[in-house]
């Protein structure tokens, strides 16, 4: 029976539908394979480009890192120390030899602590009043004890000036009409001279004031200091005023 529709064809029927259904499963195909090909290709080059921007950002490489791994505390086995006790040498004791008697010393008495105690504040200890005391078995005689300048010597009795010897008026100070004080240090000995003589406070002045003044503190006389009924040396204070008439 003839096809009578208007607009189909006569010839189109199981054949056709069969090659035009073979044709878009290739073309599915190939759209699948090249959406999956492109997806692949796109994390490749995704990867490569993130790899090449972090190799960007390492610095170049300067030299050889060398870490060094020790292990730990509990992996490291070592033998104990022993630590031998110090060796003493052996104390050696003497063997006493006998001495000839003219070899001998006497018996040296040392003061108590109550003694040097005393001694300490100006006082001899009973017993000791011979002017002489043993200090590591070396006799020293308080009359011959040297104190420094400015040392606090303990005595009952100051020394007392028994003689003043006139300061002489520098020339070049009474030419230039130059007036000053000088105040020395003066050592009173046992015997009431002068032994020594320092300036204390100086005039200031270059005219001959400090010179002059020493000159003649040197030739003070003094009543000696006491202590226990014997003379000390002790230092004195001096001044000597330079003025003109």
């Amino acid at each position: 029976m003839a096809n009578t529709l208007i607009g189909t064809r006569p010839d189109y029927g199981a054949w056709e539908l069969k090659r035009v259904n073979q044709r878009h499963m290739l073309l599915a195909t190939v759209l699948a394979v090249t959406v999956y090909a492109g997806a692949f290709a796109g994390m490749l080059l995704y990867r490569y480009l993130a790899i090449g921007e972090k190799a960007a950002t390492i610095p170049p490489d300067t030299g050889t890192i060398t870490v060094d791994m020790f292990p730990t505390p509990t992996m490291v086995h070592r033998s104990p120390v022993l630590a031998s006790a110090p060796q003493a040498a052996l104390p050696t004791i003497g063997i006493p030899v006998p001495a000839p008697d003219e070899q001998v010393t006497e018996a040296v008495r040392f003061p108590t602590q109550a003694e040097l105690t005393e001694l300490s504040m100006g006082n001899l200890p009973a017993g000791m009043n011979d002017g002489a005391i043993v200090l590591d078995s070396v006799a020293v005689n308080l009359g011959d004890y040297i104190p420094e300048p400015g040392e606090f010597v303990a005595v009952e009795e100051l020394p007392r000036l028994v003689h003043v010897e006139p300061a002489i008026y520098p020339e070049m100070a009474r030419l230039t009409g130059r007036e000053g004080s000088v105040t020395v240090l003066a050592l009173v000995g046992i015997d009431g001279t002068v032994r020594r003589v320092r300036i204390a406070k100086s005039s200031g002045t270059s005219v001959g004031f400090d010179e002059a003044a020493v000159a003649a503190v040197s030739q003070y006389r003094f009543r000696p200091a006491i202590q226990n009924g014997r003379p000390v040396n002790v230092w004195v204070s001096q001044r000597i005023d330079f003025k003109l008439h």
